[in-house]
Formats: C-alpha cells, sequence, structure tokens
C-alpha cells in the first residue's frame, strides 16, 4: 500500500474512519520523530476532510489554510517528517474534494485570521 494516492486515502477515511500512517507510508524504519511529524499532516488532511460538517468547521478551515496558504509551516513539517513534497498532491484531492470559489473563500478566512493574529499586541 505504499503508492496509495490520496484518493484512496479519502476513500478509506469515509469508509472506515480512520487510516493509518503505516498504511500510506511504510518504509523499513522511521525515527520517532519523523512519524510524529508524519501523524500531524495526516491529522490536517482529516481535519480538512471535515468542511462540510458545522461542528468541525473552523478546524478544517485551519486545516486548509496550513495545506495550502504558502507561508504556512507545511514545508519544514513535510521535511521532518520524511513525506518529501507531497504538496502538489494535497492541492489535488482539495481542489477534487471542494469546489474552488469554497477553498478561495477557506483561504480568505485563513488569511484573516493569521493577520489578526500577527496584528494582535
Amino acid at each position: 500500500m505504499r503508492d496509495q494516492s490520496l484518493r484512496n486515502f479519502t476513500e478509506k477515511l469515509q469508509r472506515e474512519g480512520s487510516v493509518t500512517t503505516e498504511e500510506i507510508y511504510s518504509p523499513a524504519y522511521k525515527s520517532p520523530e519523523s512519524r510524529l511529524w508524519e501523524s500531524v499532516v495526516f491529522r490536517a488532511l482529516q481535519d480538512a476532510d471535515l468542511l462540510e460538517n458545522a461542528d468541525e468547521r473552523e478546524n478544517a478551515i485551519d486545516a486548509i489554510g496550513w495545506l495550502l496558504h504558502p507561508n504556512s509551516s507545511l514545508d519544514p513539517v513535510l521535511e521532518w517528517s520524511g513525506l518529501g513534497d507531497i504538496r502538489p498532491r494535497i492541492r489535488k484531492w482539495l481542489r477534487d474534494r471542494y469546489p474552488a470559489k469554497l477553498l478561495a473563500g477557506v483561504l480568505s478566512v485563513y488569511e484573516m485570521q493569521i493577520n489578526s493574529e500577527n496584528t494582535e499586541p
């Protein structure tokens, strides 16, 4: 299951409610730190998949913003996790999952949130 696409990941997540990082990326050995950062990325993907759930929408907006915004801390997390540059796959998965206008709106909300955090004393 090493080369499993994000689309299959999403289908399994919807069908079974969870997916392990080992199912998506399972090298012979990964350090505990790499596994931790890998889990951070996959948790964000799980959260991003909940945009249509009113109770989880705020977390989904944060996750999608973090996954898509060019100034987010995703790049170092991807490096630390050993996942490599999966950003294009994440963008494709999100574009397939949600309409472009909705994603644009989510990014706008995310940018307003980070701008307000940066201006607070």
